[in-house]
């Protein structure tokens, strides 16, 4: 990103555990968005296999 101000910006990190972004491009730059994620398990449970698992048994 640059260094100037007022100029857009985005800044990514990414590993196999893990995914960040910064990101202000919009709006002359007064207006961010963020994510950070857990490529692996996305920061939950998927609740409808959990629940398949424990009532629907074959």
């Amino acid at each position: 990103g640059s260094t100037e101000p007022g100029e857009p910006h985005y800044y990514r990190l990414q590993g196999p555990r893990l995914l960040a972004e910064y990101d202000n491009t919009q709006r002359a730059v007064n207006h961010v968005h963020t994510v950070w994620r857990d490529p692996e398990r996305d920061f939950g449970l998927d609740l409808l296999a959990t629940h398949y698992a424990n009532h629907h048994q074959a």
